[in-house]
């Protein structure tokens, strides 16, 4: 799937799964300082079901938020709400393409 999605344009990154987005605030200087570039609260959800059924999964997500510099909490300015929509619009059309390949 990294393969595909770098020749779709699509960047890889360094995330983490929690259970509540306000510990990105509380914890923005431990993820920064791991390197971790994006949080999200869904993935773990979708991890913890295929481990249950011995399967193996991948998440495609699209950042709304950086850690430190935009919190999830304020609303995206245009320039972001723009980048936002071109990356759900790159994103479906990655996913139009990638899951024919596998099923």
């Amino acid at each position: 799937m990294l393969s595909s999605g770098r020749q779709a344009g699509l960047k890889p990154v360094k995330g983490c799964t929690v259970s509540s987005l306000i510990l990105e605030e509380t914890r923005a200087k431990d993820l920064i300082k791991q390197n971790i570039e994006c949080v999200d609260m869904e993935s773990s959800v979708v991890f913890s079901a295929a481990q249950s059924i011995h399967k193996k999964a991948v998440t495609l997500l699209y950042v709304t938020d950086i850690i430190g510099q935009n919190p999830f909490y304020q609303p995206l300015n245009k320039n972001n709400q723009t980048k936002l929509n071109n990356a759900r619009k790159k994103s479906a059309e990655f996913l139009m393409d990638f899951i024919p390949k596998i099923s």
